[in-house]
């Protein structure tokens, strides 16, 4: 299996195949790892219609049905029962299936000469050699009995359930996609188990469709030979046993969108060494559930979720649907205002022209903003010589296909105006984009909302069909989806009316199988994966504005209350960046009117360091994306740190703030100190800006930490004065605090436990927390600090220092004597317990404290302090001089806590003056 923090690089231009083989490779020469599998259920209530509504002998019910899927048709109706009180996972209920080999080859059977002697062998497939050669069933030894002792035929028992006799017999039939289907993910290749994601997520391209081509697919022929293979080896009776179950189950609405396949057992002529070598790292199976609108009989309330939309022509009515819902709906958002216009616009004229027009002249009015990836010069904009005859007007069909949609979704949506960079500022004029690059925030901020097109570049139209088979089109239905049956409302009572009073005089049936049920393989949609959310002057954008229509792998609608898209099952949640963005972007919002009301002073007593926390994690996902130009590094988040100043009225020193400058300072690149610096210079080192790699502000001091060190003057100088939270010409950073000189060894230990990686986890939530570490940009400078070492001359610079407590029988006393100037050791020594950079957002607050400034003194309590700071290299030479300057290279959070050093005084003795540059 693939390792979650191995990176594999594919060139552009390389097919699937290409991919498959280089992972291949790869997988060969990597060291075996032991994962958690998920706990197979324990004493299952197996749930099933057939025993109480005789649905088996209604013949009529089944007859377009596959008879080897048949029971999921007919028994997933009891996921459909009203009024549960827990869901199905809380109540430990499923249904079965039981895949029996021959069986299941039978409902999807090649022709006869695709028989084992004549389908081509894979070269890969060393597995079903291996079976060929051996077509005597294996004995399975004592535990392997044990396991198949869990195996039940149809008439026994599992759990409290009784199963009744299977009447499922093949017979004629089509051939089953979803048999294909399931066969080929559970039985293709178990090898291997990993995902391919990329740009919008859902994007990845089959080779046709699932819906059509399954009989045509070589990856079919390819498991009817192994299935072929273990019907002769095992025994036409060998099947494996899976446990069903809907994993996402809403109690309210009493739907699901995903069900996930379980195998749980095994017949006897299998052993487990068969299994693993059928199954491979595979133990179970997610797949999301859709119906399609408007085609369901009946109520189905089961069903949550629809097929993402694939049809552009209908994707404005969507997006009128969402902004009337949120204008009249939604508390936490602000209805939009008529307000004025930015100094340029772009008027819609009609359906083929446009013409950019002066905002002053316009009045006031409602205005869209467009976010795009320019992908390079873009050749159609404003200059000084064509700003004339952009004044008179010109075609839509001039445009870039990106702008050309743009403007087509502005005029769908009955807006006027939109605000789009390249039409609207003078790219050649730098006293031009001086002034209106401080403006950009409000613009965006004051927008009826914000098209985003998330395409490769401007030339990329956004309203195209998406997903679609060419060569099996289905309207509206995308390529990666495969029907399944479902059973729907079977039985109802037939009453008759006798006296005013109903009176029950039997059951009927009704032929309702639906099958317009459709079904996928798991694929995580992340919105922050997008190629519109890998660029920084993007982030600022989405940000601030009060509503996005988001057109990328899906349709998204954003707004401070509301995500939502257009089909698909949401998995807004597990995407952390998202999460982060939605709720910054609510937070600054509905702070802004607050501003001149009650401005926090620099320094002063009532600041709220919490709202320094909102900064910081914006900073975190903006460091995370993309430029072009590398001095665009502080320019591109600028319009964000004026809305933060406005809010917390704080100095701007180069991406932090003055108000929490030690704090700010303490931002770090896990898990890697390797530091990807661009070729000029365009921020100090104690700067997030100064490098190129994601930047994290996990684990940093809490807001009560005690500062043992103070500013004696900073200084960031912008380079123009037009641009004050741009870019900086030069910049220092004075601090007074305790410094110490400990052996380059200690150092390195210390730096390597502080940014070692956690254990990997087999949970859905650390999956996709280790998916984005895996494709982090930290990744491309190399995970870990094996190789660092800290250079010759270096200190360390202690800032804060976090109370803590411990009982005395948990505490240890390691003495680290750091060396004074001087080259003595000191009287002072330091326990240092290194910890790995946690999950929270900042140190955890210290049981026993009071205010979280002092320690209870309680008998068989330790008291003392974590100390956090700077690991500082020399800048230059002179090393050892009164004037060294020194240059910033890591963060420590976890120096401590000391049995000696018992107050933050201790270390006064230890303070020098430090110059960072």
């Amino acid at each position: 299996m693939v390792r979650e923090y191995e990176q594999i690089k594919f060139a552009s231009d390389a097919t699937t195949d290409d991919m498959m083989d280089q992972i291949m490779t790869m997988m060969k020469g990597m060291k075996h790892q032991t994962f958690n599998a998920r706990p197979l259920p324990k004493d299952p209530v197996i749930l099933t219609f057939e025993s109480s509504s005789g649905l088996i002998n209604n013949t009529e019910l089944w007859k377009d049905t596959c008879p080897v899927c048949r029971p999921i048709v007919r028994d997933m109706k009891t996921f459909c029962i009203p009024d549960q009180e827990a869901t199905f996972q809380d109540q430990n209920v499923f249904i079965k299936w039981d895949v029996v080999f021959s069986k299941l080859l039978s409902a999807f059977m090649m022709p006869a000469s695709l028989e084992p002697s004549s389908v081509p062998e894979d070269d890969n497939d060393d597995e079903s050699k291996a079976l060929v050669t051996s077509q005597t069933p294996s004995q399975p030894d004592k535990r392997d009995k044990e396991q198949s002792s869990l195996v039940k035929t149809e008439d026994d028992e599992i759990g409290p359930a009784k199963q009744t006799a299977h009447h499922d017999e093949p017979e004629e039939m089509e051939f089953c996609q979803f048999c294909a289907y399931f066969a080929c993910l559970m039985f293709d290749d178990p090898s291997y188990s990993f995902c391919i994601s990329g740009g919008g997520n859902d994007d990845f391209e089959l080779d046709c469709c699932c819906m059509d081509s399954m009989m045509e697919s070589n990856r079919v022929k390819r498991v009817t030979r192994k299935l072929l293979t273990y019907a002769e080896k095992f025994g036409d009776d060998a099947h494996i046993t899976f446990l069903i179950q809907p994993i996402d189950h809403n109690l309210d609405d009493q739907a699901f969108g995903k069900i996930r396949f379980q195998a749980y057992s095994h017949s006897p002529s299998m052993s487990k060494k068969d299994l693993l070598d059928i199954l491979g790292l595979r133990r179970e199976l997610v797949l999301e559930v859709y119906g399609i609108p408007g085609q369901l009989s009946g109520d189905v309330p089961v069903l949550q979720y629809w097929p993402i939309s694939t049809e552009p022509e209908s994707w404005p009515g969507f997006g009128k649907h969402w902004i009337a819902e949120c204008i009249s709906g939604h508390k936490d958002c602000r209805p939009p205002v008529k307000g004025p216009l930015p100094t340029r616009i772009v008027e819609v004229i009609d359906d083929d022209n446009v013409r950019v027009v002066s905002g002053a002249d316009s009045g006031t009015d409602f205005y869209i903003t467009l976010s795009y990836r320019w992908g390079g010069p873009q050749h159609f904009s404003l200059t000084i010589d064509t700003l004339t005859d952009k004044h008179k007007g010109f075609g839509v069909s001039s445009l870039p296909a990106a702008l050309k949609d743009a403007v087509t979704v502005t005029k769908a949506l009955g807006i006027k105006f939109i605000w789009i960079d390249s039409l609207c500022i003078i790219q050649d004029s730098p006293d031009d984009k001086q002034k209106e690059l401080p403006r950009m925030a409000d613009y965006y901020r004051n927008s009826y909302l914000t098209i985003t097109a998330s395409t490769g570049k401007a030339a990329n139209s956004f309203l195209i069909s998406k997903r679609l088979c060419t060569t099996h089109p289905k309207p509206g239905i995308p390529k990666d989806l495969v029907p399944l049956g479902l059973l729907m409302s079977p039985i109802f009572e037939v009453t008759e009316q006798k006296d005013g009073e109903s009176d029950i005089v039997g059951t009927q049936f009704t032929r309702d199988v639906i099958d317009c049920v459709l079904v996928r393989t798991e694929v995580p949609y992340f919105l922050s994966m997008e190629p519109i959310s890998t660029r920084g002057w993007t982030f600022q954008e989405r940000v601030l504005s009060p509503r996005n229509l988001i057109f990328g792998g899906r349709l998204v609608w954003q707004c401070h209350t509301r995500q939502a898209s257009a089909g698909g099952f949401p998995y807004w949640n597990d995407d952390a960046p998202s999460v982060d963005l939605r709720a910054l972007g609510r937070t600054l919002f509905n702070s802004h009117h607050k501003i001149g009301q009650e401005v926090t002073h620099i320094g002063g007593p009532s600041v709220d360091k919490a709202q320094y926390d909102l900064w910081y994690r914006a900073v975190e996902e903006y460091s995370r994306r993309d430029l072009s130009v590398a001095s665009d590094k502080l320019p591109a988040i600028s319009a964000l740190a004026q809305v933060f100043r406005e809010l917390t009225g704080d100095e701007y020193l180069a991406g932090i703030w003055g108000g929490d400058l030690l704090r700010g300072l303490m931002w770090s690149t896990y898990p890697t100190l390797d530091l990807s610096k661009p070729h000029l210079w365009r921020a100090p080192s104690w700067s997030w800006a100064y490098h190129d790699n994601e930047v994290s502000y996990k684990g940093i001091p809490p807001p009560y930490a005690l500062p043992v060190a103070r500013v004696l003057s900073s200084a960031a100088i912008p380079l123009s004065s037009m641009t004050p939270l741009g870019e900086v010409s030069s910049a220092f950073l004075e601090i007074e605090g305790p410094v110490l000189e400990l052996e380059k060894s200690v150092t390195t230990f210390l730096m390597q436990k502080e940014n070692e990686l956690p254990p990997i986890q087999d949970t859905a939530e650390a999956r996709y927390k280790q998916m984005n570490q895996f494709q982090s940009k930290n990744s491309r400078t190399g995970v870990g600090c094996c190789d660092w070492q800290p250079p010759d001359g270096h200190i360390l610079l202690v800032l804060l220092a976090t109370p803590f407590t411990v009982h005395s029988s948990e505490s240890q006393q390691l003495d680290v004597a750091p060396r004074t100037s001087s080259g003595s050791s000191s009287d002072h020594a330091v326990e240092h317990q290194p910890q790995p950079e946690n999950e929270n957002d900042v140190q955890g607050d210290p049981a026993g404290t009071d205010d979280g400034h002092s320690v209870d003194r309680a008998v068989g309590v330790v008291n003392g302090y974590t100390l956090s700071g700077l690991v500082l290299g020399p800048a230059g030479n002179g090393r050892g001089a009164e004037n060294q300057k020194y240059e910033r290279l890591a963060r420590f959070t976890s120096l401590g806590p000391g049995c000696r050093i018992n107050k933050p005084a201790d270390l006064e003795k230890l303070n020098r003056r430090v110059v960072i540059i």
